[in-house]
């Protein structure tokens, strides 16, 4: 990603990752990674479909489609798992974990603003994977 289409859309694909752990979304595979040729050319991350919570659907296990930093269940994801991400990349890691961290704290900020709106299950659902996934020791 970062080759191809630069820090932008590398930055942007690290806050969809964070968003899809944080809503127990595992159906971040490769196809749902678009990239679109804006100017015939070049290469941009195409903007984000398919962001829904499967939080409250027990059914679904919660481990991601594909593995990062070898690890598949969100709930064991850490910033250290982003860290790797950032040096496979060759990137500061600590700038890439600061990406996480904003992006964590949005996401939280975000639900418990919509909380009262969401239907009561549902919303404990989400909050209870939230509660499970934390990206700090």
């Amino acid at each position: 990603m970062l080759r191809v289409c630069g820090v932008d859309d590398f930055d942007e694909f690290v806050r969809r990752l964070v968003f899809a752990i944080l809503s127990a979304n595992p159906d971040a595979h490769l196809k749902n990674w678009s990239l679109l040729y804006v100017d015939g050319r070049k290469p941009r991350l195409a903007p984000a479909y398919d962001l829904v919570s499967a939080s409250p659907y027990s059914r679904f296990p919660k481990v991601m489609a594909c593995r990062l930093a070898g690890e598949e269940r969100m709930s064991e994801i850490r910033e250290w798992h982003f860290g790797r991400l950032a040096q496979h990349a060759d990137l500061d890691h600590t700038r890439v974990i600061a990406l996480v961290r904003d992006t964590l704290e949005r996401v939280h900020a975000a639900f418990h603003e919509l909380t009262s709106e969401l239907p009561q299950d549902y919303a404990s659902a989400v909050a209870s994977h939230l509660g499970k996934t934390r990206f700090s020791e």
